[in-house]
């Protein structure tokens, strides 16, 4: 027994060790303020970085004491109530400078092609969306409705953007526009729909996918670029 005890204790202070060395090398980055002030004035230990791509309230739980600026990855996305925990606490939001591939990402979703004789692969699609850095959650091929709330889902609930490609894009809109959170527009050329995108800052493209593959991934990878954006002024006010 008292050699099975001696090995217990030992890895017990190999374990103890371990930690000691973790937590030397990675402080937290909840560690409370001192004296290693940055360049802009602010300690080294108020600033939380993070390398999320989606960031919720479950990601600041319990990270944001003492914290005053949140550095967020280019292209990260923020839900509307961690937004708002961010803001009640003061908390100013910078996103890092620089982008790498794949830190666009968005879900798309195929409906109703065949309603405007549209002949389209939407799997070269994705991997066009790839080779623009984006990366792509494909849902199931099911009804126009189904598949247009599935994809509001995602908007409303964790911020990322949705791509329909849909032979009825305006009843697609229509129908995702009745969710709290949406802003959908309908594009058939790529002029129109990049107006309709930066007047709107929109977060779900219902498309006609018409012309070439490479055209629209362009198209889409625009529509990617700079989020998350904010909903302009003028719409905000009514959409509340």
């Amino acid at each position: 027994m008292q050699s099975e005890v001696d090995v217990e204790g030992i890895v017990r202070e190999v374990l103890a060790r371990l930690r000691r060395g973790g937590a030397a090398e990675t402080p937290s980055s909840d560690a409370q303020p001192g004296n290693n002030n940055t360049s802009d004035g602010h300690t080294a230990t108020d600033c939380l970085t993070l390398t999320d791509k989606l960031v919720t309230l479950a990601t600041l739980e319990n990270r944001l004491s003492g914290v005053r600026r949140v550095v967020l990855r280019r292209g990260a996305v923020v839900t509307p109530s961690a937004r708002d925990a961010l803001a009640e606490r003061g908390v100013a939001v910078l996103h890092a400078a620089g982008a790498a591939r794949g830190d666009a990402s968005l879900v798309l979703g195929v409906a109703d092609l065949d309603a405007a004789a549209v002949r389209f692969d939407p799997a070269a699609f994705a991997t066009a969306l790839a080779r623009e850095g984006i990366e792509v959650e494909r849902l199931a091929e099911t009804g126009l409705a189904s598949v247009v709330a599935e994809l509001a889902d995602h908007v409303e609930r964790s911020g990322r953007l949705a791509v329909l490609l849909t032979g009825r894009p305006e009843a697609a809109a229509c129908l995702a526009n009745r969710r709290r959170g949406v802003r959908a527009v309908a594009g058939r050329d790529v002029r129109h729909t990049t107006k309709a995108i930066e007047d709107t800052a929109a977060n779900l493209l219902a498309l006609l996918p018409v012309g070439p593959t490479a055209t629209l991934a362009r198209l889409v990878k625009q529509f990617c670029d700079g989020w998350p954006k904010p909903c302009p002024a003028a719409l905000d006010l009514h959409l509340k």
